[in-house]
């Protein structure tokens, strides 16, 4: 009983830690607001993080997780290609609207690489297995050779991050409406014509 208290609390913890530096950032997060919002003392709260910054890593580890699971279930998709991007962009919309953990991940890294003057890692990785996708979409003639798979690529990264970005954070399923009106629009007549 005990240790499924425990386990609640520590995923309260999480919960409001996400919510936490989603709002304000790594260096904007405070301790004490987490605590606050689920009603813990802080040193409750160090029971189960010793520092902010193994909080981080874990809301990192996790989303590395879920993104990871992401991609490699759309690489690795026996639908069509087509379908597989559409799969994978929502699959992200989904958790970056729904999942507080998932958004505060993204959050997380694209300050990281902002500050050090970088792209996150996870934008080309992204962008590329689109590329990949819209390529074999083509191939097969799901999609017509205009635009070009690169231009998918980098155009569906650029609606996925810059509608995040213009999206208010309690509007969850309107990021996923968005995404997927601007993805019909990048697409529409677009696909091949039929023999």
């Amino acid at each position: 009983m005990k240790q499924d208290r425990a386990r609640r609390t520590h995923a309260l913890v999480l919960d409001a830690a996400a919510i936490e530096f989603a709002a304000h950032g790594a260096a904007g997060c405070s301790l004490d607001r987490v605590a606050a919002r689920i009603g813990l003392t802080k040193g409750a709260l160090y029971g189960h993080f010793a520092s902010k910054a193994a909080l981080k890593a874990e809301l990192l580890s996790q989303f590395e997780s879920a993104w990871r699971e992401l991609l490699d279930r759309a690489d690795a998709s026996a639908e069509s290609a087509l379908d597989a991007m559409d799969t994978l962009l929502t699959g992200l919309t989904q958790r970056l609207g729904h999942d507080p953990r998932f958004g505060c991940g993204m959050r997380l890294i694209t300050d990281e690489a902002q500050v050090e003057g970088r792209l996150p890692p996870q934008y080309p990785e992204l962008r590329n297995l689109i590329t990949r996708l819209a390529a074999r979409a083509q191939q097969q003639g799901e999609l017509a050779p205009e635009p070009s798979a690169e231009t998918v690529g980098d155009s569906m990264l650029a609606i996925l991050v810059g509608v995040r970005h213009t999206t208010a954070s309690n509007q969850p399923d309107q990021l996923v409406t968005r995404v997927a009106k601007l993805r019909d629009i990048l697409l529409s007549d677009r696909s091949a014509a039929p023999g």
